[in-house]
């Protein structure tokens, strides 16, 4: 969980000194797999430096979108910019259905065009080299995106945990090539293509939830906590929309009808609102609306507009 003492400037930092650091480590082993995949001929070493490539990418569009995404409210972006960290996720998901078709283009040019290879053990150690690396990066992004809070970190942190297998094939495949087994180089570029792919609708599917409105919380888990509060008769019409480390609440809520609107509004309501933030550190915005304890209002949830939603 982020520390809730933390500021947003400071939490904002936080996860860029995280990105700047993969970023430096996801460089080194890129360029290391690519210029050896080029001096042997081993193109699925190549097309798994183009895949740790990608990661670098991801790491520089994370840090200028959580940077974006920290700055707060203003007219144009009234609920803030909390979603262009998301927006980071659709474009890395860009660039991984670039490299996708381009590496599944590479595998098939290898099997039409067939190339000779040659390599020695520095090339075994090259690679697993490469999979400490990006079994560290891939933990300790994971640990700090659960730390902050960050769908942007889980989405990178997802990236790479592709590149390990990716890495494993690619070392089983070198043991097999050197026995005579070249056929193996194209297949094995074609798994990379495949794990890539994989990474791609994973990123893809998380982000559109988040752009789309899907729910953050369980109704149920608000309605019960919101019930328990003194002075709430009843709670429903419940939605909630955004990421987890920052979204909204709509929510409505049921008081006695013999009191007043002074009083359900700065008593209760606001009550309702700070234990609302207290529970739920990522909350930015909760919207209260106040309807008396009748059969009629306990049964009416958004009527009004029922028929747009539908």
């Amino acid at each position: 969980m982020v520390n809730t003492a933390s500021t947003p400037d400071e939490v904002a930092h936080k996860k860029s000194r995280v990105l700047k650091f993969t970023l430096i480590l996801n460089v080194a082993v890129s360029v290391l797999k690519i210029v050896t995949g080029l001096l042997t001929g081993l193109l699925n070493l190549v097309a798994d430096g183009i895949h740790s490539g990608l990661d670098s990418i991801s790491n520089y569009i994370g840090i200028r979108a959580i940077k974006i995404s920290e700055k707060p409210a203003d007219e144009n972006y009234p609920y803030g910019y909390s979603r262009f960290e998301t927006a980071g996720v659709i474009l890395i998901c860009i660039f991984l259905g670039i490299a996708f078709v381009e590496i599944v283009h590479l595998a098939i040019e290898r099997i039409i065009n067939p190339a000779t290879i040659s390599f020695g053990p520095l090339t075994f150690l090259i690679v697993i080299v490469s999979i400490a690396i990006n079994a560290f990066v891939a933990i300790y992004e994971k640990t700090k995106a659960k730390e902050l809070e960050s769908d942007f970190l889980e989405g990178d942190a997802e990236h790479t945990l592709s590149d390990i297998g990716i890495s494993v094939s690619v070392l089983i495949g070198l043991f097999l090539i050197k026995f005579g087994w070249t056929v193996f180089d194209p297949i094995l570029t074609g798994i990379i293509a495949y794990f890539i792919g994989r990474s791609f609708w994973k990123n893809f599917t998380g982000a559109i939830t988040i752009l789309c409105d899907a729910k953050v919380l369980d109704e149920e888990e608000i309605k019960n906590f919101v019930s328990s509060i003194q002075g709430v008769k009843f709670c429903h019409a419940i939605r909630s929309r955004g990421r987890k480390d920052k979204f909204f609440l709509d929510i409505h809520i049921g008081v006695s009808p013999e009191m007043s609107v002074a009083c359900a509004h700065d008593d209760i309501s606001h009550r309702v609102k700070l234990a609302l933030r207290n529970r739920y550190h990522g909350l930015l915005w909760a919207n209260v609306q106040i309807e008396p304890d009748t059969i009629e209002a306990r049964n009416r949830v958004r009527s009004v507009f029922k028929s747009r939603e539908h």
